[in-house]
């Protein structure tokens, strides 16, 4: 009887005490380098230049320490940018969604208080990733990144994130 009982209750006293370590979320990082063509609109207002509009391109992932993240794998990005300069700064705000496939999409916020939304401005700031579909489903993240102008309405983006997954 109590061999029976040792072999029942034994696997479920060991998935019990791995619960914990098998319950750990994924984490890593990751590099990205976007490419992006602008198309904004602006208003000046009292003093204050608004901005709005999209930008879209290519989000590549340049090295990453593993899944969901695919070194070298591309996806396109939309974003719905939204910007208020003035004597007290800049406050920008970009939402993106990034697919990879139909099935795969990131989403996240980048928001930048340095710089401004002129032709040639470079700028820092930071993306939040806040999750997605598919691969990318329950992914969170703080990201880093910098903006370097090419000219034109035209701009590349180089990140580096830290994510949960």
């Amino acid at each position: 009887m109590l061999t029976k009982c040792t072999r029942i209750i034994a696997p479920i006293l060991v998935s019990l005490l791995l619960a914990p370590a098998l319950s750990q979320a994924e984490s890593g990082t990751s590099e990205f380098i976007g490419s992006f063509v602008t198309n904004y609109t602006k208003a000046e207002f009292e003093g204050t230049t608004y901005t709005a509009g999209g930008s879209v391109g290519t989000l590549t992932v340049t090295h990453s320490s593993g899944a969901p993240f695919v070194d070298g794998s591309s996806g396109a990005i939309d974003c719905a940018v939204a910007a208020k300069q003035s004597t007290a700064g800049l406050d920008l705000e970009a939402n993106c969604v990034v697919t990879f496939s139909p099935q795969d999409k990131m989403l996240w916020v980048s928001k930048r208080k340095s710089g401004s939304v002129t032709v040639g401005s470079p700028g820092e700031g930071v993306t939040t990733i806040v999750g997605g579909t598919g691969r990318f489903s329950n992914i969170q993240g703080d990201c880093t990144y910098k903006i370097n102008p090419v000219g034109g309405n035209r701009l590349v983006t180089v990140a580096q994130c830290k994510w949960v997954h």
